[in-house]
């Protein structure tokens, strides 16, 4: 938009100096044809920074280039055109056209010594326009200079929106994993706890009890074989109360995803390993002992009988349900020399070799584990060893 008020000022100034050294149709069609080219012009070049001359980005920025020279070789037709020469001059200063920026100067001297030698304009005229040359020639840098900060200023406000979505999903991970570590610690604390309840007031609730037995059979007179006999429920109680809270502490302290983690770094020295656990914190003790007792049957599995070179590990939660799949597979292409690869991986699948080895009691433990729950396994030759595993939710 600057460069379209700057063409204006330019012929408003070029203009009057026309004035002065032309008439009649010759003035109309001189503007008519300064007002064209200067339009050509503004379409043609772009509002790129030109760093060198005749290096541009486009057909059309080579094409603007060589109008302006060929228009100030024309202006040598006539040297009335002198007043042309600010309009060509600041599209030529804009493109940094070297080649045309000599020639402005070179026609300027000559049609000006001409004019002179005649007589017919006056010296003022001549060095008005050089003073519009001038002006056009501040114009074209000045606003080439704001168009090069209005685009680092875009450049930096997009970089900046940018780091800045970074950093905010630097911070949203950093917390992730600051909950990650508190929630760890608190399960470790809760794992300590439950340990050191059971290691020691369990033991001297255990003693208690058994003493409270010898005296009960000792004193069978009433009634203190009675008030014996109550302290005995009391304690009785009170173990059982220890007990249960002692096996929610345990229970709370399962970290399903540390411990699947826990078991599948071994398979990183093999295989290409995808890890992907969708987990519910308020999931039910057996099913966590089921998906647990699944993982490391499976993962036990691949690293015993495995000749393939990928590993899935998925535990997806749905709203009505948990899914668990574990998959070994070999990546191969679909030419004829993978379906060749794909048919020998066949032969030597984890599922057969597995169950060659050990009679399938792996398999019919995942399926007992599975079942207990109420979930449905299947466990399948798909280019691997294969298990799905679908837990309802209750």
């Amino acid at each position: 938009m600057n460069r379209f008020f700057d063409k204006i000022l330019i012929h408003c100034l070029s203009i009057i100096a026309m004035l002065n050294i032309m008439h009649g149709n010759y003035l109309v069609l001189t503007i008519c044809l300064s007002v064209a080219l200067s339009g050509a012009e503004l379409y043609l070049l772009n509002d790129g920074d030109y760093k060198e001359f005749f290096q541009y980005d486009s057909i059309l920025d080579y094409m603007g280039v060589l109008l302006d020279i060929v228009a100030i070789l024309i202006c040598l037709s006539d040297k009335r055109l002198i007043i042309v020469i600010p309009v060509i001059l600041y599209d030529i200063v804009f493109s940094r056209n070297i080649v045309g920026l000599l020639l402005s100067i070179i026609v300027y001297v000559s049609s000006a010594y001409q004019i002179t030698s005649d007589g017919d304009v006056s010296q003022m005229n001549i060095l008005y326009v050089g003073l519009i040359m001038l002006i056009s020639f501040y114009l074209a840098a000045n606003t080439k200079k704001i168009n090069r900060l209005n685009r680092k200023c875009i450049e930096l406000r997009d970089d900046t929106h940018i780091k800045q979505e970074q950093l905010a999903k630097q911070n949203a991970k950093l917390v992730v994993a600051r909950d990650e570590q508190i929630h760890s610690a608190q399960l470790a604390e809760r794992n300590r706890i439950a340990r050191e309840i059971h290691d020691n007031v369990g033991h001297m609730l255990s003693r208690a009890i058994l003493q409270m037995g010898a005296l009960l059979s000792i004193y069978k007179e009433e009634p203190l074989h009675e008030q014996l006999e109550g302290v005995r429920e009391t304690l009785d109680g009170a173990m059982n109360n220890i007990r249960s809270s002692v096996h929610d502490l345990h229970d709370e302290s399962i970290d399903v995803r540390a411990q699947i983690e826990t078991m599948a770094k071994p398979l990183n020295e093999k295989f290409k390993v995808d890890l992907e656990l969708d987990i519910d914190e308020n999931m039910n003790r057996q099913i966590k002992y089921v998906i647990i007792g699944v993982c490391k049957e499976a993962i036990s599995n691949i690293m015993k009988y495995s000749v393939n070179s990928n590993v899935d590990i998925k535990l997806v939660w749905h709203p009505s349900m948990y899914q668990l799949v574990i998959h070994d597979y070999y990546q191969m292409s679909n030419d004829e020399n993978g379906k060749e690869m794909r048919k020998q991986a066949s032969k030597n699948n984890v599922l057969s070799s597995y169950i060659s080895n050990s009679s399938g009691m792996g398999l019919e433990g995942i399926r007992n584990r599975v079942e207990s729950v109420d979930g449905l396994v299947r466990i399948m030759d798909d280019d691997g060893f294969k298990v799905f595993v679908t837990i309802p939710i209750k």
